[in-house]
């Protein structure tokens, strides 16, 4: 299966996304919450294998 078009398709989209910054307050607000949680995190990344940013992540989209 050849990838490299779909990879060209991806990295097109990704460079004309526009940037909102009228979210950017939201974003660096949770933001700044899961890296005050880092420890919480990092005690979750010992135990699995996957890094505590993956994890900061997952759990803030799926518990809020």
């Amino acid at each position: 299966m050849n990838l490299e078009p779909l990879k060209v398709q991806e990295a097109r989209r990704w460079y004309s996304a526009e940037i909102n910054t009228s979210s950017a307050p939201l974003v660096n607000s949770v933001a700044k919450r899961l890296v005050d949680a880092k420890a919480r995190y990092q005690g979750v990344e010992t135990r699995t294998g996957v890094p505590w940013p993956i994890i900061a992540v997952a759990h803030e989209r799926e518990a809020s």
